[in-house]
Parts: C-alpha cells; sequence; structure tokens
C-alpha cells in the first residue's frame, strides 16, 4: 500500500471498494487530515459522554439518611439552653429529656416501684405511702398542664414537639405503677374487709379514701346477702363476723413463705421457731412472712 493510500479505515467508516484507488490527491489529503485530528477515545471518556446529559436526572448512588434522632435527643435542652421555654422546663421540672426528673423524683419512682412490688408480695396489708403518693400525684398533674399548656402552642419547634411526646411516654409508665400499686391495695380490701374492720390496728394501715372505699363496699355486701339468704334463716345465724366453731372470717395467711432482700444492716437474728438467722445486708432469702414481718415495717427487709 502505498503512502497516500488509507490503511483501510476513513474516519471510522468501513474500507473503500477498489474504485477508491482513483480518488484524488485532495481527497487524500483530506482523507490524513480527518484521520490526524480524530483520536480514538478512551472507554472511561465515552462512558462520562455518554452518561452527561442523563447525570442531572438519575437518582443518587449515596444511600438516604434519615434523621438522627438520638442526637435530637441529646441536643434538645442545648439548642435552647438561654429561651424562655427552657427556663420554664427547668422550673416545671423538665430540664431532663426523661420527662420526669424532679427534684428527688427518680428516688420516688423507685421507691413507688417498690412499694407495688412489696403491696402484692405480702399477705397482708401494708402500711398506705401517703406522702409518697401525695409526691407523684402532685408531679403527675404538674406534668398533665404541662402537656396541655406547651402542646397548645403552636410556635414551639419540632424539639419541643420531640420532648412533649417523650414526657407524656412517661407520665403514662408512672400512671401505670400508681394504679398497680393502689389496685393491689383494694383488691386485699375486698379480700378481707371484715377482717381490717374488726381490727383498728389494720384500720391504720388505710388511708381516709380507703377506709371510705370499704364501708361502702361492706354496706353493698351486707344488703346483698341480706336479699339473697340472710333474710331467709333464724335470725342468730345471720351474723357475718361468727367465729365460735368455724371462722367465718377470711384472714391473711401471716405463715406464707416470701423472699425478701436485705437492705439495711440488722444487728439482732430472726427467730425462725427454735432457730435464729442473722441476715446479711444485701442477702436474698426465703422466710416465713411472720418472721419478717416487723423488719418490714421498719423498710430494713423489701419483699421480691
Amino acid at each position: 500500500m502505498s503512502d497516500e493510500e488509507p490503511d483501510g479505515t476513513f474516519g471510522g467508516l468501513p474500507p473503500h471498494s477498489d474504485g477508491a484507488h482513483s480518488t484524488s490527491s485532495s481527497s487524500v489529503g483530506t482523507s490524513r487530515r480527518l484521520r490526524t485530528s480524530q483520536t480514538p477515545m478512551s472507554h472511561d471518556t465515552m462512558s462520562r459522554m455518554g452518561h452527561s446529559d442523563r447525570s442531572s436526572s438519575m437518582m443518587p448512588t449515596s444511600p438516604i439518611r434519615g434523621p438522627d434522632f438520638n442526637a435530637m435527643i441529646d441536643n434538645l435542652d442545648d439548642r435552647n439552653s438561654h429561651s424562655g421555654a427552657a427556663a420554664k422546663d427547668r422550673f416545671m421540672g423538665f430540664g431532663d429529656t426523661s420527662g420526669y426528673l424532679f427534684e428527688g423524683a427518680a428516688d420516688d419512682l423507685a421507691a413507688l416501684k417498690q412499694a407495688w412490688i412489696s403491696e402484692r408480695m405480702a399477705p397482708e396489708l401494708l402500711h398506705f405511702e401517703r406522702a409518697l403518693v401525695d409526691r407523684v400525684l402532685e408531679r403527675i398533674r404538674k406534668q398533665i398542664e404541662y402537656i396541655e399548656m406547651n402542646s397548645m402552642d403552636l410556635t414551639r419547634g419540632t424539639d419541643t414537639k420531640l420532648k412533649l411526646l417523650l414526657v407524656e411516654t412517661d407520665l403514662e409508665r408512672i400512671k401505670f405503677i400508681m394504679r398497680g400499686y393502689l389496685r393491689a391495695r383494694l383488691a386485699k380490701i375486698d379480700k378481707y374487709t371484715i377482717h381490717l374492720m374488726s381490727d383498728d390496728l389494720q384500720r391504720s394501715k388505710l388511708s381516709e379514701e380507703e377506709i371510705e372505699y370499704m364501708m361502702a363496699h361492706n354496706q353493698i355486701l351486707t344488703r346483698l346477702y341480706r336479699i339473697q339468704f340472710l333474710g331467709r334463716i333464724p335470725e342468730q345465724l345471720r351474723a357475718l363476723d361468727d367465729s365460735n366453731d368455724v371462722p367465718m372470717v377470711e384472714t391473711p395467711d401471716l405463715n406464707r413463705t416470701v423472699f425478701i432482700r436485705v437492705v439495711e444492716d440488722i444487728l439482732e437474728p430472726v427467730v425462725i421457731g427454735t432457730q435464729r438467722l442473722l441476715l446479711d445486708n444485701g442477702g436474698i432469702y426465703a422466710l416465713r412472712y411472720s418472721a419478717v414481718a416487723f423488719l418490714v415495717d421498719q423498710k430494713a427487709v423489701v419483699l421480691i
């Protein structure tokens, strides 16, 4: 092949036929200039050119990340540390994101949970925790007022709304524990009504509201029994508290076995029949309730 003749390609076109050799010298010169100016493009260059027009309409290849709620919760108080809302939060006792942190509230919450557990595990009715219940109910009332007041304020930011949601969730948890404690006591009042009414020491364990409930409950039961069957039997057999031959009054089983955990140092050993047992602080024991009832009243041990 001569120097003026193409090498089989012409700007990317297929080879010419035999008649192409009669092409004039000007055409050959033109083909040389075209061939030298059209340098082959690499695969990456072609790929970039082919995708350049579509790059604006394609979805991003990196994953879309949602908001970091953990960081939002951690920074709830930091973002508005100098605002009036934050000052109101600290005044109302909501300086922490848990929504329930008043001064001493953590201790009261733990005490309320333990009172609920002890009330459920004890065979008899324990002393009503008046001071503890009053403090927790007052904090619940303030939390409800706080939620209602701030829920109507449309100018509050997203962080405050999230904080209100946390406060409301924690509020329901505290109310659940409070209901459990009160219902455990009411269940024992319903079961041992006559026993509690006949013993002044047992009556002293009840609150004024519980005494009122117990009296009303006893009147309803007495009227129901009189209508159903007491009115059809002799007068001398109508007493509901007769315990001459067979005890009719249901009483707690104080000899039931309970599990306790010692929370204070106890110097005197516990007498169980003919045995004497010294309880170690932090130890867990399974004992007869009657042997440790006085320690439960002194809060030296707790039921578990």
